[in-house]
């Protein structure tokens, strides 16, 4: 069986509706599919141009894809070898998959246990600043906005003005900030701080400095809880599949479907 991957591509159905983001002959890139990887990622905010950049991908992806279908190789011998290879690949990690479904789910007690043991295995590689942000288009509602943040304006906002301020929150290090002047102005913001207004390419930003993590120091056991779950989930499964191998080749035996014979020592049959 020949299993082709395209970056997430399919081809196109009769009775598709959506208007695709990108085709490339009969594969094509849909809103929905786009939404999927960005659910995916787990990263926040997804901008524009990080949704350009998987778009790209996926059209270079594919258009390597339909020129090595252009030349045949569908059918190539390399390719279907290699197909077959991957399908067993997934259909085992399916059936761990299903079989680690239906076992009991990993306890918060398990995972603070590994973490106990393994605490000094966590710190953090470099200094991360933990921000809250407001962001405009217009400077005077961004200013005002500061002013009641920081107290030096008392009493309500007036209705409908800061419409035009949207806010959120974000991670920083000196190792993500390119330019690394937004990073040092964070740092030097005490907790709780806010900055001044800053512009950043067409947009106007306020922060206020909500976590500071040292390099070096401990993480918490909330900051490493998914990277635990996932090194326990790894050795689950790890151990699940040897004891379900076992108990199949064993199973396999006592039905005649299985045929293990050791292998021919070379020095006896000189």
């Amino acid at each position: 069986m020949l299993i082709l991957f395209a970056n997430g591509c399919r081809p196109v159905e009769q009775g598709d509706t959506e208007p695709p983001l990108a085709r490339v002959g009969d594969q094509i890139l849909t809103r929905t599919e786009l939404q999927a990887w960005e659910a995916a990622i787990h990263t926040e905010p997804v901008t524009e141009q990080m949704r350009t950049a998987f778009i790209r991908a996926w059209v270079e992806n594919a258009a390597l894809v339909y020129a090595a279908g252009e030349r045949g190789l569908h059918d190539d011998a390399w390719v279907a070898t290699r197909a077959d290879d991957l399908q067993r690949q997934l259909l085992v990690a399916r059936l761990i998959e299903l079989e680690s479904s239906a076992s009991q789910s990993i306890s918060i007690a398990r995972l603070r246990d590994y973490y106990a043991k393994h605490a000094t295995e966590f710190v953090w590689p470099e200094t991360r600043l933990v921000v809250e942000y407001w962001q405009s288009s217009n400077r005077q509602a961004l200013e005002a906005r500061r002013e009641t943040l920081t107290g030096a304006r008392p009493g309500p906002a007036q209705p409908g003005e800061f419409e035009t301020v949207s806010q959120g929150s974000l991670t920083i290090s000196e190792v993500s900030d390119t330019a690394g002047s937004l990073y040092r102005t964070l740092h030097n913001l005490p907790l709780g701080g806010i900055s001044n207004i800053r512009q950043l390419s067409h947009n106007f930003f306020l922060f206020r400095l909500l976590k500071r993590h040292d390099k070096g120091t401990p993480q918490h056991f909330e900051d490493v809880s998914d990277v635990i779950a996932r090194r326990v989930e790894a050795v689950e499964r790890s151990s699940l599949r040897h004891e379900l191998a076992s108990r199949m080749v064993e199973d396999l035996r006592r039905r005649g479907k299985l045929e293990w014979n050791p292998p021919r020592n070379a020095v006896d049959e000189q």
